[in-house]
């Protein structure tokens, strides 16, 4: 079983080169017909990856190569021959909620030249080829910085930190790449998951952000005292942990805006989103919410929520414009009802705010 990329033919590991791999391994050229490096194996692809990678392929036989390893062979070029430069593949077949999990590496001396990106999009691409699989997940070290620009790169959104072992968690679903693409975002700025040194920026960014009250010409009763709630960092990092938080990065890899989601009442609740204002009016507010709805459409979310100022234009007519339409609250749950109470004690004028939702699960 073969893929083609622009540069690589990916193979899919048989038993056959499994077997060889551990017991001849200067064999293994010749089955894939390229160059092995002397310090093959590479990074996590090591004799434990194997070891499963075989177990596997003896219990499933024929019909499940392909969602164990693979091995990326660069193409005959300019450089020199056919060379294996790194491995990767899938730890098995789609779960019963239709997830896969991926892994790759690619040797040292082929680092940096865009294999890994190029290795991961294929693997990708055959994943979403089976409609059984609605999403790819992959981990990686807060510190291994290439990877999480692989991920990124290929349209991964991070969720988390694993609560075994402290990996990075990483998911892309099939819509989220035409989600977040389809809304303009400039050259230059990204999209994505909270990761754990973004948080101490977010109180700065929802303070600045609100200050863009102070020119709306109306009387909307906030007060200083109102102002002054600035979400904690307790609240952001245990958001980002949930992976109910994301942010906008800037082309200086600055914090320019975020957006912070919870349940609520079943749906996903837009508790905040904040651009700041020396970045506004480039599509981010936009990219923000359509990767909450993406994300809210893989979680299988009946709906996104938010509560917002009706006529205010960055509010209620900004996401009017975007699929949301202004419910009652009592329509959704008993903790929406609740919510607009909370907002009523606090001194907020909800005679002039409306809660609003965009049925993204239907």
């Amino acid at each position: 079983m073969l893929l083609h990329t622009r540069r690589l033919t990916l193979i899919a590991a048989t038993l056959e080169h499994v077997r060889t791999e551990q017991e001849s391994p200067d064999h293994l050229s010749t089955l894939l017909d390229a160059h092995v490096s002397s310090d093959w194996p590479t990074g996590e692809y090591d004799r434990d990856a194997m070891e499963f990678f075989r177990a596997r392929l003896e219990e499933g036989g024929k019909e499940v190569e392909g969602w164990y390893g693979w091995y990326a062979v660069k193409k005959a070029d300019a450089d020199g021959p056919r060379a294996l430069v790194g491995a990767g593949g899938y730890l098995g077949p789609p779960d019963s909620e239709g997830a896969v999990a991926i892994g790759y590496s690619v040797l040292p001396e082929w680092r940096g030249r865009g294999y890994a990106s190029e290795l991961v999009q294929a693997l990708l691409e055959r994943a979403f080829s089976h409609q059984q699989v609605r999403r790819v997940t992959a981990s990686t070290t807060e510190s291994n910085r290439a990877s999480i620009g692989v991920l990124l790169r290929c349209g991964f959104l991070s969720v988390g930190v694993s609560q075994k072992d402290g990996t990075l968690q990483f998911e892309r679903g099939r819509t989220t790449r035409r989600t977040m693409n389809s809304v303009g975002i400039p050259t230059g700025y990204a999209i994505r998951h909270a990761l754990p040194g973004d948080v101490p920026a977010l109180p700065d960014v929802e303070e600045q952000a609100g200050r863009l009250f102070d020119t709306y010409d109306g009387d909307l009763g906030l007060t200083d005292e109102i102002f002054s709630h600035i979400t904690s960092i307790e609240t952001f990092e245990k958001a980002r942990h949930a992976g109910h938080l994301w942010v906008a990065v800037g082309p200086t890899r600055e914090i320019v805006g975020f957006a912070l989601v919870r349940d609520l009442g079943g749906c996903a609740h837009l508790d905040e989103l904040d651009v700041l204002p020396s970045h506004g009016q480039r599509g981010l507010g936009s990219g923000l919410l359509a990767a909450v709805c993406a994300w809210a459409h893989e979680a299988r979310y009946p709906a996104v929520t938010l509560s917002t100022f009706r006529d205010v234009p960055w509010n209620g007519p900004f996401y009017q414009r975007r699929g949301f339409h202004v419910v009652e609250p009592s329509t959704l749950s008993s903790e929406h009802v609740e919510l607009v109470a909370s907002e009523r004690r606090r001194g907020l004028r909800t005679d002039l705010r409306v809660v609003m939702a965009n049925p993204i699960g239907t």
